[in-house]
């Protein structure tokens, strides 16, 4: 097979795919050259406003394979660096007595947090943030916590409710819990490198099985004079395979690598720590945890 041909537009299709194996909320139609252009812009302002959730949704539309690209180049490294930067929470509410708010409903700067109760780690701009936490257990608290980039798995509990004897009381300080296990995180580039190679190692065997089978026919049944345009058919099916060939092995071999260097990352020691006075009379609620 030969080589020396222009690969950005399998390398571009390709990762299209990748791209589509980590972003399952894609858009379902391509975006237009306007809609890359408008989410290239827009990215890039809500990245430095700090409104990191945002901006990787308009980084997810313009890293679309049908976008300029120049625009797509860009728009998958700063994804790369919103997914490093982006902070995560895991919230959970209790009563005095350690029983779990069943109903539990976060609000962050009043807007509702969604699957607030699911356990998962849940993505959040950084900076100051106003939480809210209502449940049937007690009465609501309301508390300013400030949430830094790049922080991962942030636990936020509170307590909510009077206190179980019933008396005004302050909780006790809880020594500090274990440090949590250092983590690896996978990047998204690796996502996105290995579903470029998968793409073309696809495009490869695709091509190649075509390629070949094209050939034979034509070996059998006109060789050695066969029509111009059937043997140039053959050698640009030889090509495409050539280009997913290198695209796949390429990709593959550049993800395998961050994967192996991926930086660890340790999530913060949480603890319970003292709150604020419990009265029976008043229902006063008291937040829980370290911030």
């Amino acid at each position: 097979m030969t080589s020396g041909v222009k690969r950005s537009p399998l390398a571009a299709l390709a990762l299209g795919v990748g791209l589509q194996l980590i972003a399952p909320a894609a858009l379902a139609e391509p975006p237009t050259k306007q809609a890359c252009v408008a989410a290239y812009d827009r990215a890039q302002d809500l990245r430095r406003t700090g409104q990191l959730v945002a901006a990787r949704a308009q980084l997810i539309t313009c890293s679309q394979p049908t976008c300029p690209p120049a625009a797509t180049d860009d728009c998958i490294q700063w994804l790369h660096d919103v997914e490093q930067s982006l902070p995560s929470v895991v919230v959970s509410a209790r009563d005095a007595s350690g029983r779990e708010a069943a109903d539990l409903r976060v609000f962050v700067d009043g807007a509702l947090l969604a699957d607030a109760q699911s356990g998962r780690a849940l993505e959040i701009d950084p900076g100051a943030h106003t939480w809210r936490f209502e449940s049937s257990l007690g009465p609501a608290v309301e508390e300013h916590v400030t949430i830094l980039e790049g922080q991962k798995r942030r636990a936020i509990s509170v307590i909510l409710g009077p206190p179980a004897s019933g008396k005004a009381s302050s909780a006790p300080v809880a020594p500090p819990g274990p440090a949590a296990a250092p983590e690896r995180p996978i990047g998204v580039m690796t996502w996105v490198l290995g579903g470029v190679g998968v793409a073309g190692l696809g495009v490869f065997a695709g091509f190649g099985a075509r390629s070949l089978g094209d050939e034979s026919a034509l070996r059998t049944t006109c060789a050695p004079h066969c029509a111009a345009g059937d043997v140039d058919a053959i050698r640009h099916e030889h090509t495409a395979a050539d280009v997913g060939l290198g695209v796949g092995v390429a990709s593959l071999a550049v993800a395998t690598v961050l994967f192996f260097i991926r930086p660890t990352t340790t999530p913060p020691r949480t603890s319970a720590t003292a709150g604020l006075g419990f009265s029976s009379s008043a229902g006063t609620a008291m937040i829980g945890g370290t911030f």
